[in-house]
């Protein structure tokens, strides 16, 4: 999720600019200078939006911004929140959370996916995003917690986003995320958590986080309303 305060949020504006005049970037002495950052903090956030597809930097040419990013829809490879993405796009977004439990995992229908002992406590999660108030996603998240871990300040940070929450309160952080995308014909329950017509297509994805020793963070299931916001993705071709 990129916060208002993060340097990525900063530099965002200036690559646009850059984005539709065809100019490069500011050095990142000047980037710093501009945003009142660490250089540090502008190498690592022009490293992320590299590994983004906005950027491409070359060793003494600069750092050139990708025009074609300026027209992308909400994308399914980018890890911010989906309020992030809708307002990227121009939509007014909001979030609910629709269900909020603590149970051991073995208790959850669909946590095979984590291999996680079965005794080990999970938070479940619904959660319902709209876009101008029309419902746009769907999802269910399971994040395994770790011993100890306080489950009323789990539950009073239900809204963060998933990988947020597997993070602080989980057993890892998520190092990479799987995502398997299908298409799916919408049953009844999840029809009217989108507030769509039964049966219609939609698209579905199942998410897994990894932590860096194989440890599964969390698992996700969204499901997404087809005609009301386009999705994308873009992939660096040159490393």
């Amino acid at each position: 999720m990129t916060r208002p305060d993060s340097p990525i949020h900063g530099i965002r504006s200036i690559w646009r600019k850059a984005a539709e005049t065809g100019a490069t970037l500011p050095s990142v002495d000047a980037l710093a200078e501009e945003l009142g950052l660490s250089r540090i903090a502008i190498r690592e956030a022009l490293i992320q939006m590299e590994a983004d597809g906005l950027v491409r930097r070359h060793h003494g040419s600069g750092t050139f911004a990708n025009p074609a990013a300026l027209e992308m829809p909400v994308r399914l490879d980018e890890q911010m929140d989906f309020v992030d993405r809708l307002q990227a796009v121009g939509f007014e977004a909001s979030v609910e959370v629709l269900e909020a439990i603590i149970a051991p995992i073995g208790e959850l229908d669909g946590s095979t996916r984590l291999d996680v002992d079965a005794p080990t406590r999970a938070l479940r999660t619904t959660k319902r995003w709209r876009a101008d108030g029309v419902v746009a996603v769907v999802a269910t998240d399971t994040v395994p917690l770790g011993r100890g871990c306080d489950e009323a300040a789990v539950l009073a940070a239900v809204d963060e986003p998933v990988i947020e929450l597997a993070a602080t309160f989980g057993t890892c952080r998520a190092d990479w995320m799987c995502t398997w995308p299908s298409a799916v014909e919408l049953a009844a329950d999840t029809a009217a958590l989108l507030e769509y017509d039964v049966g219609r297509a939609s698209l579905r994805t199942e998410q897994l986080g990894i932590g860096r020793l194989g440890t599964t963070a969390f698992y996700a299931v969204e499901h997404h309303r087809p005609d009301l916001v386009d999705y994308g993705m873009i992939r660096t071709i040159y490393s």
